[in-house]
């Protein structure tokens, strides 16, 4: 699967490549600027997921500029415990991040999705 197909809000497995190495990370595309090839994507999302997972919707429904503005994303001022990442799609299908040299290819959907809404308790019987 290449990176320009990738869907908002699905959880999928994929490898980094950077500084450190290949590594075996799950992401989560947020909103694309749609007169750029930038997008945001939080990185090691199961991790965020289990322990934040109000953050996680919050960003999810973040606009681009919204993640931006709360500096979110991976700039110098970002938050230092923040999982999103800005990201250029690159002309070879791959997601680029600048500041590690690091590019997310091997993309494959997992079955687990952040936006679904957990099955509701089972209630007891009233006495």
């Amino acid at each position: 699967m290449r990176a320009n197909e990738l869907q908002h809000g699905k959880l999928y497995d994929c490898t980094m490549d950077g500084d450190r190495g290949i590594e075996k990370t799950t992401i989560i595309p947020l909103a694309a600027d749609a007169k750029t090839n930038r997008r945001h994507i939080i990185i090691d999302a199961k991790s965020l997921q289990k322990a934040n997972p109000d953050l996680l919707r919050r960003l999810l429904a973040m606009s681009f500029q919204e993640i931006v503005d709360e500096n979110l994303d991976g700039g110098p001022d970002r938050h230092s415990s923040c999982f999103v990442w800005r990201f250029t799609l690159d002309e070879h299908g791959s997601l680029y991040y600048e500041d590690y040299d690091c590019y997310l290819t091997d993309f494959a959907e997992t079955d687990t999705a952040p936006n679904q809404k957990p099955n509701p308790p089972h209630s007891r019987p009233r006495p």
